[in-house]
């Protein structure tokens, strides 16, 4: 007597397909919500500029955050996808390195 196979079941090379449709699904959908970010940052310290005290201390945390931004990005994204993001955001590599130079360093 044959077994009934699960239809559920994986089914060879459709599989890895489905997996790597997948993979890609959650790449872009991470690619898509960093860029958001960034756009959402970029806005932002637009706004800020300004000759106040006040407004000048908010341009800098903002300009901090946004280095702290560029850090997770390179933990999140292949260096496509962030060349990419650099590409779309108008951003030149001495830029990105700018940001990433504001974030303070952790006290010990």
């Amino acid at each position: 007597m044959t077994a009934l196979r699960d239809p559920c079941a994986p089914c060879g090379p459709f599989d890895e397909i489905n997996r790597a449709v997948v993979l890609k699904e959650k790449k872009m959908k991470a690619y898509r919500e960093i860029k958001t970010v960034f756009t959402k940052d970029f806005f932002e310290l637009v706004k800020l500029e300004g000759s106040d005290p006040g407004a000048q201390m908010k341009h800098t945390l903002k300009e901090q955050e946004i280095g702290q931004h560029c850090n997770e990005a390179e933990e999140d994204l292949d260096t496509h996808d962030l060349e990419w993001l650099k590409l779309a955001l108008g951003i030149n590599e001495k830029k990105w390195q700018e940001y990433k130079s504001k974030v303070e360093s952790p006290v010990h």
